[in-house]
């Protein structure tokens, strides 16, 4: 579990028992997994997703194929979850399917709410990768002309 197994605990102070330590940090870490697994399991219900993390739930894949005029765009949209989920939004990347060329969102632009149902976090969170950068959905021969 890459991301879980990474986290640091803070030290532990020793005027704590142990059993007055641990509780704390299990229910954090149980915590932080069952609201990632929550918001995947909504993007495997409502989007396609081609790949995620089914351990620690630490990253989604989807595939979005977005209309474009005379052409659809492929695009693959990445999540990539912290151990401060959900106070703290996933990292939201846009690659393109065929190419090398990736767009990442700033985390402080969505509309975002930790409060949120699982659902609703999915939603908004596709709607802005959907919506805020229009030169990642932009048809690839629309994209080759912009690099000259």
């Amino acid at each position: 579990m890459r991301l879980t197994g990474s986290h640091v605990a803070p030290r532990w102070d020793l005027s704590l028992t142990l059993w007055d330590y641990l509780p704390p940090i299990q229910l954090f870490l149980q915590h932080a997994w069952s609201k990632r697994k929550e918001l995947v399991e909504v993007f495997v219900h409502d989007f396609s997703v081609l790949e995620f993390d089914v351990l620690d739930y630490s990253r989604a894949v989807l595939l979005v194929a977005a209309k474009a005029p005379k052409s659809k765009v492929l695009r693959l949209v990445d999540f990539a979850f912290s151990m401060e989920y959900p106070e703290k939004p996933p990292v939201i990347t846009i690659v393109e399917f065929q190419g090398g060329q990736a767009w990442r969102l700033d985390p402080l632009l969505y509309r975002y709410s930790p409060r949120w149902s699982a659902h609703r976090q999915g939603e908004e969170l596709m709607q802005h990768a959907l919506t805020a950068n229009q030169i990642a959905w932009a048809p690839p021969a629309a994209t080759e002309a912009t690099k000259y």
